[in-house]
């Protein structure tokens, strides 16, 4: 997700589920319209889909399934009433049964999406970087931890610590502390999906949960994080070391995924940083090597701080 879709996102949390429920409504209604009008024999059945996704994750599940229903039908009555479906033919129950089916399904997703944001949003944020506080960010955790264990699904942690932050404070024409911090934070923002948990854990220090991630996808999703964050501060003297735990199988708890964390991210930082280092907590699984980190021709100190 780019800059200015999220904020487009952030804008359309913001208005209120009334009118939103009000526009998806009017919205399907056009949309049907304009179904039963073209004379091009295309399904615009797809086009149902965005105000159901609306509607959703706004106005919640109840109202989408409704909306979901409305549009089935509004769809089958335009497909009709076109000529482009025989009245008589089994194609009218199962075309109406499909869109259900569709429609429900977008509907339910939606939901879920416009949940989890819901729950980020209501997390205590850090002044400076606008993400979780520390204290927020070990509540809804542990809560996520929980599920994982209670359901047997897979779910990573990664700790990421910040270095050289002395070269930066040394040279007068580099860009503030804070502003550093904030573009950082930025650059996880976009590069997560809106179901991960992000905080800010210490003072050059972040957290993420990967809920429903095991080894493989967290290595490719924080494999893209790493490069992200390295294009956003390619111009500093700005070092990244992340440590990743993560229970594909065995349930682990939060602290124990945080010590974990904490202790590959160190390792990294003695290594030299701009680089990720894993572990797979099951027995059944050795820990893994690291992934090659950029070009050495980025320096920059690491300092160990202790998170908060």
């Amino acid at each position: 997700m780019n800059d200015q879709l999220y904020r487009l996102l952030v804008r359309f949390e913001s208005l209120p589920p009334a009118a939103v429920l009000a526009g998806g409504f009017a919205a399907t209604v056009l949309v049907g319209f304009v179904d039963l009008w073209t004379t091009t024999g295309l399904d615009l059945s797809v086009l149902y889909i965005v105000p159901i996704v609306a509607v959703s994750w706004r106005a919640g599940a109840g109202a989408g399934l409704a909306l979901a229903a409305i549009a089935a039908v509004a769809n089958l009555a335009a497909t009709l009433l076109s000529g482009r479906l025989d009245h008589d033919s089994l194609q009218a129950p199962l075309s109406i049964l499909l869109d259900v089916l569709l429609f429900t399904v977008v509907a339910v997703l939606a939901d879920a999406l416009g949940d989890a944001r819901t729950r980020q949003r209501r997390l205590p944020t850090d002044p400076v970087t606008g993400l979780g506080t520390s204290d927020a960010f070990y509540e809804e955790a542990d809560r996520q931890v929980g599920l994982a264990i209670r359901h047997r699904r897979p779910i990573t942690l990664a700790y990421i610590g910040v270095g050289g932050f002395s070269a930066l404070k040394a040279d007068l024409d580099q860009p503030t502390e804070d502003e550093v911090l904030i573009s950082i934070a930025w650059s996880l923002r976009l590069n997560l999906r809106e179901t991960d948990l992000l905080a800010r854990v210490g003072p050059h220090e972040f957290a993420i949960v990967l809920p429903e991630t095991g080894s493989q996808a967290s290595r490719v999703a924080l494999e893209k994080v790493r490069e992200k964050l390295w294009e956003a501060t390619k111009d500093w003297p700005i070092r990244f070391s992340i440590g990743v735990a993560t229970c594909d199988r065995t349930a682990y708890n939060l602290d124990e995924l945080m010590r974990r964390g904490e202790t590959l991210m160190r390792v990294v930082k003695l290594e030299g940083g701009n680089r990720f280092r894993t572990e797979v907590l099951n027995p059944s699984f050795a820990s893994e090597g690291s992934v090659p980190r950029e070009p050495t021709s980025r320096s920059g100190n690491s300092r160990n701080r202790a998170p908060n």
